[in-house]
């Protein structure tokens, strides 16, 4: 599946989430040319400025999911939900949960085809 039209960020945040060890379906997201490019934006962003970038990126989905458990909605529509595997991760812990999820074509194929 071609992949030159998902966005960047989609697959930055997924390679971010692998290392972290913080969802079990992201690494099916991560592409060799990610890592190459990630390695390249380390270079010019000086790493700790591209770290600080994704990781207040990361910070922000733990507030979310945090809000999300306490408020427990029946409904919830993500939109441009990237490589997000939020929703699969709760609608499997509640069956009746509805969790619609919304992004480009691209991503939502890829998304399909991986998981």
């Amino acid at each position: 599946m071609k992949t030159k039209n998902i966005p960047i960020t989609a697959e930055t945040v997924a390679l971010f989430r692998t290392d972290r060890n913080e969802d079990r379906f992201s690494k099916y997201f991560v592409t060799n040319r990610i890592k190459r490019l990630y390695s390249l934006m380390k270079i010019l962003l000086l790493g700790k400025t591209l770290e600080n970038i994704i990781n207040n990126r990361l910070e922000l989905s733990k507030i979310l999911d945090m809000e999300i458990k306490k408020e427990k909605p029946q409904q919830i529509l993500e939109i441009a939900s990237g490589f997000s595997t939020r929703g699969l991760e709760m609608t499997l812990s509640d069956k009746n949960l509805i969790y619609i999820e919304l992004d480009l074509k691209e991503i939502i194929e890829k998304k399909r085809a991986r998981i």
